[in-house]
């Protein structure tokens, strides 16, 4: 017998041991191969890594380009001397050539702008200047670069947005176009074009240091080539081409993979810019890669034939003290116990998020099973209530940490809520959405007495934590389990009307409930009219004012109802807006849909006014701006006529309002304001100007003198004289012509 048991024994022995080795080996097998794929992956991420700093580089130098040329742009087009080359109707030679001065000084003062188009819709013609062919204006049927009526026709809705194109002197340039706005009468809008020399941006990627081997591609969003390269040739569709349609269809904004090329493998680093749209694709032969590999692959081979050398005596020493594996047993049975808890959990939430966002999903008796088995602490056939918690600010929440972290954090807001909640009875919760939890208790009597302070403990406990601002909805009681997925749509409701308590509030569903049942307040459509016309004539002041009472008036509506008033103040917000423009031949900074996103995502009524507040400060900033221009330049006309007819003895205030067609008491308040001075006043320091001048310069009576300055009564001429220098006429000559 005891033979028998060592024979046993030791057959069980040599089968542990064999045991023992295969599984160093394996082990030691499965452990190098990842080890050596992690070396061989490692190396790949390092030299992608490096190669997407290279990428960001380049992507930085195409949006500081774009930056840059966006910059010149607005610059151009609010410069009052270049801004006659989009608006005047004629051309003045001296103003022309001065215009055309000044773009030219801004062509030559930036390295990478090759030239600059100017477009008036009025005029038809274009004017430019560039590095190549000089500065001046033609007609847009004859204009030397051929390719810019078709580019014009195609990008006109475009606003600098880069598009690469071909000149008609075969140079591939970047072209940034800025339309203005324009009348339905017009074929093409006034717009700005800046083209930008791609031999620029070639330089900059090749100066920052890639091996002598690899390759940029620069391709735009529909797949198009927009850089030399080696590969395709520039302007080239690429859209079929299974790298680059990989590339594109990718969600991330950089990455990198193993592709083929020609059968040779290669290492393709992208990067994608949201500013231009383009994706910066670097590549680099794989042949490169291993060639750095080559010392350290041997290195690790040795290592691992080395180990298995040594760990053949350890695994005798080994075996002699595993004679049962116990330990192997036990683990084996921890793994399934954590197996089961992980799916018990999961199932329960399944069960629970099904429970609430479909009707009637189980049965009462299926639920009392559930109940039964321990699977939820909460009886359905007992009154039952809900709470309902949401993230404040959920889109600076989404920004601020990455979709692990944040279902981390919602795991962590339901600990929080069944433990405080626990304190008085047993609880269950959900993640129902986003950034929703949803918890599931009975009533008692206790907790309805200290539910609210138990909410706000839940608030405290994470703004402290988790440091982040939640709002809870108390929903409304049920009795049966069919009455959850009711009372969880009567919370998504009722919770929205957060917005008007604020973040951190504590809404409950039953006065919502009632605040929509008993009504709201009537819009007023003239009040809506009446903002529309404050805002037309610029008192924007009053604007605020009359926009704080209708909102203010809102307040005890339902949120949908709240949600479509603002719409529709929104909606005729933009019609004015387009007026505006149309009637100031300006751009204001307004996007409908921009505007609207960022109205979804206001968290209070004190953000959605300030929103609102922000966009009529920048609104009233561009009129007076547009304003204030117009009343320069208008005074400086009427500077121009005093200089030119100051001769005449008819010029008077009424003379010039009826060329500058104003009343005279308009003109007059106006040249008052932006001179200091009145037209009256000015006309006659003009002609005094003058009147000295001849009385130095030439030998002509002082009665001549006096009617060539616009003076018919020279006794008069004399009285204005004497009243302007202290003396006569002939005693000012007498003391200054000798001197």
């Amino acid at each position: 017998m005891l033979a028998k048991f060592r024979q046993i024994k030791t057959s069980y022995f040599k089968l542990l041991l064999l045991a023992c080795l295969g599984f160093f080996l394996v082990s030691l097998t499965l452990l190098f191969i990842p080890l050596y794929i992690s070396f061989q992956n490692s190396i790949v991420k390092s030299v992608s890594s490096h190669s997407l700093k290279t990428l960001s580089q380049t992507s930085y130098s195409v949006e500081f380009m774009q930056e840059s040329a966006n910059t010149v742009a607005e610059q151009l087009f609010f410069n009052s001397t270049i801004n006659q080359l989009l608006y005047a109707l004629d051309y003045n030679d001296i103003d022309t050539i001065i215009s055309l001065n000044t773009l030219n000084s801004y062509v030559k003062s930036t390295l990478f702008i090759e030239s600059v188009y100017i477009y008036s819709s009025k005029t038809g013609n274009v004017s430019f200047s560039s590095k190549t062919n000089g500065s001046g204006f033609e007609h847009i049927d004859d204009f030397y670069d051929s390719d810019y009526l078709k580019t014009l026709k195609a990008n006109e809705s475009s606003r600098f947005i880069p598009f690469p194109r071909i000149t008609s002197n075969d140079k591939l340039v970047y072209s940034f176009l800025l339309p203005s706005s324009r009348s339905s009468d017009l074929m093409f809008s006034n717009s700005i074009m800046i083209n930008i020399s791609a031999k620029w941006l070639e330089n900059t990627y090749k100066s920052i240091g890639n091996q002598q081997d690899d390759m940029i591609l620069i391709i735009d969003s529909n797949g198009v080539v927009v850089n030399q390269n080696a590969y395709a040739p520039v302007l080239a569709d690429l859209k079929e081409d299974p790298m680059i349609v990989r590339i594109l269809n990718e969600r991330v904004n950089e990455g990198y993979f193993l592709s083929s090329m020609d059968g040779e493998k290669q290492l393709v680093t992208y990067t994608s810019s949201p500013e231009t749209g383009w994706s910066f694709v670097l590549l680099t032969p794989y042949s490169t890669i291993l060639g750095s590999f080559a010392n350290l692959k041997t290195i690790i081979f040795a290592i691992y034939f080395s180990i298995m050398i040594c760990g053949i005596p350890i695994c005798l020493i080994v075996t002699k003290r595993l004679y049962v594996p116990y330990s192997v047993i036990q683990n084996k049975l921890v793994d399934l116990e954590v197996r089961y808890k992980s799916n018990h959990m999961v199932e329960k939430q399944n069960k629970l998020h099904a429970l609430l966002v479909f009707p009637s999903p189980f049965s009462e008796s299926q639920v009392l099973q559930l109940k039964a088995a321990n699977q939820f602490k909460v009886r359905f056939d007992q009154p039952y209530s809900m709470l309902l918690l949401q993230i404040d600010r959920f889109a600076d929440f989404c920004d601020q940490y990455p979709i692990r972290d944040r279902a981390l954090i919602t795991y962590c807001i339901q600990n929080i809520s069944e433990e405080i909640i626990g304190k008085v009875v047993g609880a269950e919760s959900v993640q129902i959405d986003r950034n929703g939890v949803c918890m599931l208790f009975n009533q008692t009597s206790e907790l309805q007495t200290r539910l609210t302070p138990l909410v706000k403990e839940i608030q405290q406990t994470v703004r402290k934590d988790l440091k982040l601002s939640v709002s809870v909805c108390v929903a409304e009681s049920g009795h049966t389990i069919a009455d959850a997925s009711q009372i969880y749509q009567t919370a998504r409701e009722s919770i929205l009307n957060k917005f008007f308590k604020g973040p951190g509030c504590i809404v409950y569903a039953s006065d919502e409930t009632a605040k929509k049942r008993a009504g709201h307040s009537e819009y007023q459509p003239a009040r809506q009219k009446q903002l529309t016309d404050l805002i037309m004539v610029g008192k924007f002041e009053a604007a605020k004012k009359l926009l704080s009472e209708m909102i203010e008036n809102l307040k005890d509506a339902h949120y949908d109802y709240f949600s479509q008033i603002i719409l529709t103040i929104t909606l005729e917000l933009n019609n004015t807006i387009q007026l505006l423009e149309k009637a100031n031949e300006l751009t204001l900074p307004f996007q409908f849909n921009t505007f609207i996103a960022k109205i979804n995502n206001m968290g209070s009524v004190e953000e959605l006014l300030n929103l609102f507040f922000r966009l009529f400060d920048e609104m009233d900033a561009q009129l007076e701006l547009k304003k204030k221009s117009k009343n320069e330049k208008l005074v400086q006309e009427i500077i121009g006529i005093i200089q030119r007819d100051y001769r005449d003895v008819n010029l008077s205030l009424e003379s010039i309002a009826d060329l500058v067609h104003l009343s005279s008491s308009h003109l007059r308040r106006l040249f008052k304001k932006e001179t200091g001075s009145s037209i009256a006043d000015y006309i006659s320091r003009t002609r005094m100007e003058q009147a000295t001048h001849l009385l130095l310069s030439t030998s002509l009576s002082i009665a001549n003198i006096s009617e060539q300055v616009g003076y018919v009564n020279s006794t008069y001429f004399f009285t204005l004289f004497k009243k302007a220098h202290g003396i006569t006429p002939a005693e000012f000559r007498s003391k200054y012509a000798t001197t």
